[in-house]
Parts: C-alpha cells; sequence; structure tokens
C-alpha cells in the first residue's frame, strides 16, 4: 500500500455523466449533425464537467471562459484554465471518450444580462456545440451561486418554488426557441443543496428547496417532450453526517463508527463524537424524505473519502493511504433509498482527491459494478481546485484554452471507460 506524506490540503475536480444506450435521457432531443461521439462500454454512463465551474460563466465571449483562477497544485501555486468550446467538444468527444457534459445557467447572469444579450446568446452557442457533436447535456439551473452566501455577496436565500418556476420556465423556453426546438437532456435544479457554500442553511431555505423541486419537476415534465430532473446533488459530506445518523437509529453506535472512520478524517471523527452532527446538516435531514416530483435522486462523491479536510496540524497522521476507495458509497445510497424510496441514484458530480491512477482505476471499478438502475447516469469533475486533497483534473489545466495534455490519471480514465 503507497502512503504518501501530506502537504497543505488542495481541491480540485471532474465530473463524466453516464448512461446506457437505453435510459432515461430520451435521444428525442438530440439534434446532432456530426455525431463525433466516440464512446463505448462504461464510457456509455459516463460525462465530464471540463472546467472549473458549471454555474459562474458570466462576463466573457464564451460562458465557459478561459481566464485563469489561482489553484495549489502538489503544494504550488498556478494559474488554470478552463478550455474553450470547440476546444472542450473535441476533448470531451475524442480524448476522454464520454457521452454527456455539463453546464450551467446563473440566475444572477441571466437577469443582468446587458444589451445584445451576450450570455444568453453565448449560453446557447455552447450548448449547441455540445449538442450537435451528440453530446448528452446535463443542464444545472441555478438561482444560487456561491457568490450569494459569500459575506461579500449579495446573501440571498432561495426563492420561491413558483418564482424558481418561472425563471426555469423562462431558461428552458430560450433554449429550445434558440437552438432548433431542442431541450437538455436533463435539468439539474440548484447545485448542492445543503451545502453552505451555496445558500444560508436554515430550517426556512430548506422548505424553500422542497417546494423548488416540486414546481421545478411540474415545469420539466409538462413540457413536450417532457424533460427528466433532480435534485442539486447531496454534498458528498453531509451525506456522510447524515448516513451516519441513520446508522446510529437504524443499527447501532458501532456501526455507525465503523462507516465514519472509512469517510472522515481522524480528526473529524473526534470532532463528531465530541459535538455532534453539525447543525446544518440537521437542519437539512428532516426535510430529505420530502422530495418529490424528480424523476432520480442526485448525490455527489468523491474517493479517497476521507482525506476531505485533512490537517496534520489538527492530529491526522502524517500519511495517508492515497490508492482505496472508501468503498462505503453503497451505505450511504441504502441509507438515501431509506429516505427517498422507488427512485434510482445517479450522481453529476463524482471525482478523485488524490491523483492516484490506482485510485482511479478502483473507483471506475467499483461504479461499473453498481446495479441498475442506480448510477447509469454519472459526470465526473475535471477540473484542479484550491487546496491539495480535493478535485484532481484529469488533464493539465495549467496549459491555455486549446493546448492540454491529458494527465497518467486521465489515460487511465480514458483507456478504463472504453471498457464494460
Amino acid at each position: 500500500m503507497r502512503t504518501k506524506t501530506l502537504p497543505i490540503i488542495v481541491s480540485v475536480f471532474i465530473l463524466v455523466a453516464s448512461c446506457k444506450k437505453t435510459d432515461t435521457l430520451s435521444s428525442v432531443h438530440s439534434n446532432a449533425t456530426s455525431n463525433t461521439v466516440t464512446a463505448t462500454g462504461l464510457g456509455l454512463r459516463f460525462g465530464a464537467l471540463v472546467n472549473k465551474s458549471a454555474s459562474r460563466v458570466q462576463g466573457s465571449t464564451d460562458p465557459f471562459p478561459g481566464y485563469p483562477f489561482p489553484v495549489d497544485i502538489n503544494n504550488n501555486l498556478q494559474y488554470c484554465y478552463n478550455l474553450n468550446t470547440t476546444t472542450a467538444v473535441s476533448y470531451l468527444t475524442t480524448e476522454i471518450h464520454v457521452a454527456y457534459t455539463r453546464m450551467a445557467v446563473d440566475h444572477e447572469a441571466w437577469i443582468n444580462d446587458p444589451v445584445g444579450e451576450p450570455y444568453k446568446t453565448n449560453l446557447v452557442n455552447t450548448f449547441s456545440a455540445y449538442k450537435n457533436a451528440g453530446l448528452k447535456v446535463l443542464f444545472n439551473v441555478n438561482w444560487i451561486n456561491p457568490d450569494n452566501a459569500n459575506p461579500n455577496g449579495p446573501g440571498l436565500g432561495y426563492p420561491t418554488g413558483s418564482n424558481y418556476a418561472i425563471f426555469l420556465s423562462n431558461v428552458l423556453g430560450y433554449l429550445y426557441n434558440h437552438d432548433g426546438h431542442v431541450y437538455p437532456d436533463l435539468v439539474v435544479m440548484e447545485n448542492e443543496e445543503g451545502n453552505s457554500n451555496y445558500v444560508q442553511v436554515t430550517t426556512s431555505n430548506a422548505t424553500k428547496y422542497v417546494d423548488i423541486l416540486s414546481s421545478g419537476a411540474a415545469v420539466c415534465h409538462g413540457l413536450t417532450p417532457s424533460i427528466p430532473c433532480t435534485n442539486g446533488g447531496f454534498y458528498c459530506r453531509n451525506l456522510v453526517y447524515l448516513t451516519y445518523q441513520w446508522l446510529q437509529s437504524t443499527q447501532n453506535q458501532a456501526a455507525a463508527d465503523a462507516f465514519v472512520a472509512k469517510c472522515l478524517p481522524l480528526h473529524s471523527i473526534t470532532e463528531l463524537h465530541t459535538y455532534g452532527v453539525p447543525d446544518e446538516v440537521t437542519k437539512w435531514s428532516s426535510k430529505v424524505s420530502q422530495y418529490s416530483g424528480i424523476d432520480f435522486i442526485n448525490m455527489h462523491w468523491y474517493e479517497p473519502q476521507y482525506v476531505q479536510g485533512w490537517d496534520v496540524s489538527l492530529g491526522d497522521p502524517t500519511t495517508i493511504d492515497e490508492n482505496n476507495i472508501s468503498g462505503e458509497m453503497g451505505q450511504v445510497m441504502a441509507y438515501l433509498k431509506s429516505q427517498i424510496p422507488n427512485k434510482a441514484i445517479n450522481s453529476n458530480e463524482l471525482g478523485q482527491w488524490t491523483p492516484s491512477t490506482t485510485l482511479t482505476t478502483n473507483f471506475l471499478n467499483a461504479l461499473s459494478t453498481t446495479s441498475s438502475p442506480d448510477m447509469q447516469i454519472m459526470c465526473w469533475y475535471d477540473g484542479d481546485g484550491p487546496v491539495h486533497f480535493s478535485a484532481q483534473a484529469l488533464r493539465n489545466t495549467n496549459s491555455n484554452q486549446t493546448t492540454h495534455s491529458l494527465r497518467a490519471q486521465g489515460n487511465t480514465f480514458a483507456a478504463r471507460i472504453q471498457l464494460p
């Protein structure tokens, strides 16, 4: 088992969405004119988000601009670049061989679009480029963005369900009317509900979010053809705490402790035993069973799960196994199914928190054996984050918009997903 001395923690991420040839993302939505998708095997169930943010795309002539943003790679500061749309299409279809991608619309950018509507126009152009290449699009419709939760940002909470439904209807109508009567293949309502990085986690906001889901689902299902829809994606750390509570109540403390031992760093386990589950998690937990209208459950998950927040200064060990997955995603899925019965579970955000190629293989092998109907739609996050143990991109992101190369884990990923 290879171990590695821990540097300062960093985060990075790539998304891959997955789907079988016959899945809920109907081909009637496709307007592909020159299908360049080369996905086979597991790749038919996968997609990728190839830029740092799927939601914050304003301020450029390209909704996925090439502006640099700071990240920490192997404890060294560098500047990371997004791919432009043309390069992204080629990268997705011919280099990593996926069938999906993920993009998003942001409410603030939408309503503040200046005269001439460059934001909306470029959003449509990017959407069209993906669809014309034969890629299916997983589409986040986000009222909330990170600035809303930032002390220096607007500080807005969730809208009412009716206001969100109006926004969603306007966005889908605009895409349909400006891109040959085509809709996205999946609507994802908000991003990571219950994550305080996006919205202040209060009982009121949790109640509003439940209303958003039912109102948004009514919009998606009322269209012709109807569009599948899902929640924003349960944040993986919150899922660990929620599953811990569930195991305490349905099994025993020993089962709950065995679970978190594989999913949390040592200092977080100590804090959990001392202070209990964080307040923001308990405010959300009572609302999970009230989710209604969505076609499946969306969860986010990274491996190795236990490295998130790893901090030697807080008592965590100085070495860590960076190759092996937690093996506990199944427990988390069992919790979700207990709260929202009769729904398949998929993910529009998966990824790895260390660059180990062994980890890449182990995680993809585990995902490939997930029983249908679960995990038939998956999306890998292909971007670099701000701390050491966070999302790790498949490609070198310090290149410009058009020049890049696959990292070792990227080559492993591209080869593995072409197999069953």
